[in-house]
């Protein structure tokens, strides 16, 4: 089903992986994906489908764009926290869900949730990818297309070599910035959070 190079080393093609289907009377567009992964490119395979997809949700994340700290502080020093603890206090679920009810009223109002973009929440996933490698990873690409593959070779190994050290240098800016700020520990900890949540899916 695919007939394209799916493996490329330096000295080296081959065409060694395979889709292996028994519809063989439907109309099957198959291929390769070209991607950074390894040096087997990942292959797809479309066919025809009975069933009906939705548009996926989209991601939704805070915006803090207007947030202002001493008044978050403000509103939250007037709730009174006692008279929800005393009217539950034989209750620790009611409790709990009281307390988390005007926390998180209070955070809606003052960082709401908003969708995000796809593409804001791919560059979300890895932060370290800059411009510039995306768009030396387009170029990269061309030139497989374009059948240049000793440029391709070029541009693959040294976008490698610039994706790691700005990887390195993305956390060493974190590690830093928990180190030597008063909110940095929280900031620090909820991007690394996030970014280990992303990259794993």
């Amino acid at each position: 089903m695919t007939n394209q190079l799916a493996c490329i080393y330096s000295n080296s093609f081959s065409l060694i992986d395979n889709i292996l289907t028994n519809k063989v009377n439907e109309n099957i567009i198959s291929g390769n994906i070209i991607s950074d992964i390894s040096d087997h490119f990942s292959q797809f395979c479309l066919t025809s489908s009975l069933v009906v997809k939705g548009t996926p949700d989209r991601p939704f994340a805070r915006d803090f764009s207007n947030f202002s700290e001493e008044n978050f502080i403000h509103d939250f020093s007037r709730i009174d926290w006692v008279d929800i603890v005393s009217r539950n206090e034989t209750n620790i679920d009611k409790a709990y869900s009281s307390f988390y009810y005007k926390l998180n009223k209070l955070i809606n109002k003052h960082a709401p949730s908003k969708p995000i973009s796809r593409r804001k929440n791919k560059s979300f996933s890895k932060p370290w990818v800059t411009k510039g490698i995306r768009k030396s990873i387009k170029m990269k690409n061309k030139l497989l297309d374009g059948g240049n593959i000793k440029l391709f070779k070029i541009y693959r190994n040294e976008i490698s070599t610039l994706t790691r050290l700005s990887k390195k240098i993305y956390f060493i800016i974190i590690f830093k910035t928990i180190q030597t700020t008063s909110s940095g520990p929280g900031k620090g900890l909820m991007i690394l959070s996030t970014v280990k949540r992303k990259t794993r899916k």
